[in-house]
């Protein structure tokens, strides 16, 4: 409360004190408008910079609770953002480099500059559900089973392993000198210049479509991903050592990794940073479809301390592509739901991983169908399935 005091204004005080009684109010209107009242535990929304998105609870999203993850209903309203780099496109997988997004679909793989502009197609190749990235070429795994490299200017194509045993195209990871790409229900690892390639594991989860290019995750020691489970749950997480002597391909030998976690229902995503493994479980309640986003806090060759992140609810039965798209920038962990993109802080001031989980999900993108995410310092890009397919992007 404003206190106004009158020191020797005589006859004229009440007319000081009307005048000093109007400046309080425009000043605590000032102040008002300068500050905000945002207490959530995630950034806040009127301060984040971002064109068209929105926060959970706001006018594209439903509600939450909880100081955790907190149960969201009724995700819902139009995709936002800035229109679309390339339009009329479902994109599979993507990945950046300084300034170019690339891109798999069901016809191949292409390019678009991260400014925008004409997107330039990199060839024709069946099925391709995920990409890696190295400096000169993009690698990807080909609808038969093949491990291809196409380079970055669409000049040349190489076949780096045939297709054998059947196969299919699946998901991709590099390091310095090798590639390790799943096809079938194999895990393969190969050198990036030459020498023959190898199975690692032999338990690969052998789920269709696009979900299966964001399934492969590595850390200085392990591989880890999606395979098949014998507790129940469709897929769980795997590992197997780098230092493993694979097999030589199609030798009709059961080589399997050691188990982490199990699913709850489907597992959809998995990626890593390094030091966390962080994967979407596709369940239900009874009623109605359930997503879980949940961290593997301590990813070693054992069963590992699973900490939930978030959980989101579906408004009706139908799953669309929840859980398929998953991403990380170090500081957010994005994902797509059943209808909008959200983010949960997982590494943050005031986030560390003895403490998760730290915040609750924002809804950044409402009513988006994601099927890919990617993400650089300044703009998440994502393949949106709602309404006409295409490739988009957002200011952080």
């Amino acid at each position: 409360m404003t206190r106004l005091v009158s020191i020797g204004l005589g006859r004229s005080a009440p007319r000081w004190r009307a005048l000093l009684l109007r400046t309080s109010v425009l000043f605590v209107a000032v102040l008002a408008s300068a500050c905000s009242n945002y207490l959530g535990d995630g950034p806040d929304p009127a301060r984040a910079g971002r064109a068209g998105g929105g926060s959970v609870g706001g006018s594209g999203g439903g509600s939450g609770s909880g100081s955790g993850g907190g149960t969201f209903q009724g995700e819902g309203g139009a995709s936002a953002g800035s229109p679309p780099l390339v339009e009329g496109v479902s994109v599979n997988a993507l990945a950046l480099d300084d300034k170019t997004v690339y891109f798999s679909t069901n016809q191949g793989l292409a390019k678009v500059a991260k400014s925008g502009g004409n997107p330039v197609p990199l060839g024709g190749f069946s099925q391709l559900n995920g990409l890696a990235l190295g400096p000169q070429a993009i690698y990807a795994v080909n609808g038969d089973g093949s491990l291809i490299s196409v380079r970055k200017d669409g000049t040349s194509t190489m076949t780096l392993v045939p297709a054998t045993c059947g196969g299919g195209s699946g998901a991709i990871a590099l390091d310095a000198g090798n590639i390790f790409f799943t096809t079938g229900s194999s895990l393969r690892t190969a050198a990036i210049g030459a020498g023959a390639p190898s199975d690692l594991a032999t338990d690969v989860w052998q789920a269709g479509g696009p979900a299966t290019g964001a399934r492969l995750a590595l850390d200085a020691d392990n591989i880890y991903y999606v395979g098949n489970s014998n507790t129940g749950g469709q897929g769980a997480l795997f590992g197997v050592s780098r230092l493993s002597v694979g097999n030589p391909i199609c030798m009709g030998m059961s080589r399997q990794g050691t188990r982490l976690a199990t699913a709850k229902g489907s597992l959809a995503a998995l990626i890593g940073d390094g030091t966390r493994l962080y994967f979407t479980d596709l369940t239900s309640n009874g009623l109605a479809p359930v997503l879980a986003v949940s961290a593997v806090i301590a990813p070693l060759l054992g069963p590992a301390q699973v900490t939930e992140l978030a959980s989101l609810t579906a408004s009706n039965n139908s799953s669309q592509s929840a859980g398929n798209a998953l991403t990380s920038d170090g500081t957010y962990l994005y994902f797509g739901a059943f209808a909008g993109i959200y983010r949960v802080l997982v590494d943050g001031p005031s986030c560390t991983a003895a403490a998760l989980p730290c915040a609750k999900p924002e809804l950044v993108v409402p009513g988006a169908m994601a099927t890919a995410l990617a993400v650089d310092e300044d703009f998440l890009y994502y393949g949106d399935q709602n309404g006409p397919s295409a490739l988009k992007k957002l200011a952080k």
